[in-house]
């Protein structure tokens, strides 16, 4: 509704091609892609990162329609069945984000790229 969490995606983006510029990195809105595309890509791929905005305190539906069984967050145990190395607790932003929470954006996606390098 007001692009919160796209804005904090781009800025992670951001974060993880000033640690590595020759990662190559797509960014999906998952209520306007087809999920077999995401799906395909999540194949490809060395790392993944999923954010959702959140309405009381539960993520929406298109991320839940993914496979996300736990609507109060996103689900550690889950990724970790599925065969996922989870690196982290994530990043939470309230509200809309201000240029703090972009400048922890930015960062938590340099050390998400230096970890995934690892």
């Amino acid at each position: 509704m007001w692009n919160s969490t796209r804005l904090m995606a781009e800025n992670i983006a951001e974060g993880i091609q000033n640690s590595d510029s020759e990662v190559s990195l797509k960014l999906f809105n998952l209520s306007k892609t087809d999920k077999n595309d995401v799906i395909a890509e999540v194949f490809k791929s060395k790392a993944i990162l999923v954010g959702s905005p959140t309405i009381n305190r539960g993520i929406l539906v298109p991320v839940v329609m993914s496979g996300v069984e736990n609507r109060s967050r996103l689900s550690v145990r889950y990724y970790k069945e599925c065969g996922f190395d989870v690196g982290g607790e994530g990043l939470r932003v309230m509200w809309n984000p201000d240029s703090e929470s972009m400048a922890k954006c930015f960062e938590y996606g340099r050390q998400f790229s230096l970890n995934v390098s690892v």
